[in-house]
């Protein structure tokens, strides 16, 4: 080997060996901004679809999302929360009589995330849970439970250690168990949702 060649591999292995450093580096600082447990809340508007009573019935009205999140694995999500949000009747042929109704759901959820750019983490989640529609006329109160589960795309932007913003969308079902003939069963027990939310993290690592 002359020196020529010498000094060239030197080069060549000092580069690399730099190079693997920076990588190196970089990978720490990536993994620094992924979160293990976080706290969640949101903005919901609720965007009814279809045909069904809560869209001929009621004007949604803006609510809201607690959550509580934590990731095994790395990328896998495992949460639970409360959603909420109401509505004012407008159409009492279709509700029946009452003045407003209050939408709750208790779930737990999952999913898988992925980091396609630099501080910016995109979520696939899978919800199911507990939901009560809660229908209100003065002090009198009278409800329907059911079911609810949804999928869910969520883009999410750290912008400091602890907090990162995120914009959602729900695609959502509830499946109620209101006593109706087969013929209005689709109406009043099948409603489906595209749900917008905008919210805020809280990151704890």
């Amino acid at each position: 080997m002359n020196i020529r060649h010498s000094i060239f591999l030197n080069f060549f292995l000092c580069a690399f060996t730099c190079f693997g450093q920076e990588m190196d580096e970089a990978e720490k600082q990536r993994d620094s901004l992924k979160s293990v447990v976080f706290f969640s809340f949101e903005a919901v508007q609720p965007i009814p679809l279809g045909d069904s009573f809560i869209k001929e019935g009621l004007d949604l009205k803006l609510g809201g999302e607690l959550s509580y999140n934590v990731y095994l694995f790395d990328k896998v999500l495992v949460g639970a929360g409360y959603n909420w949000f109401k509505g004012r009747v407008i159409n009492k042929q279709v509700t029946g009589n009452y003045d407003r109704t209050n939408v709750s759901v208790i779930f737990g959820t999952t999913g898988y995330r992925f980091f396609p750019l630099k501080n910016v983490e995109l979520l696939f989640t899978f919800g199911l849970g507990y939901v009560r529609y809660m229908n209100r006329i003065d002090d009198l109160d009278a409800y329907d439970d059911g079911t609810s589960y949804w999928l869910s795309p969520k883009v999410s932007y750290q912008f400091i250690k602890n907090f990162s913003v995120y914009t959602l969308i729900d695609f959502r079902r509830d499946k109620l168990d209101i006593q109706v003939p087969n013929a209005l069963d689709d109406f009043y027990n099948k409603i489906y949702y595209a749900n917008v939310s905008l919210g805020i993290n809280y990151l704890i690592y």
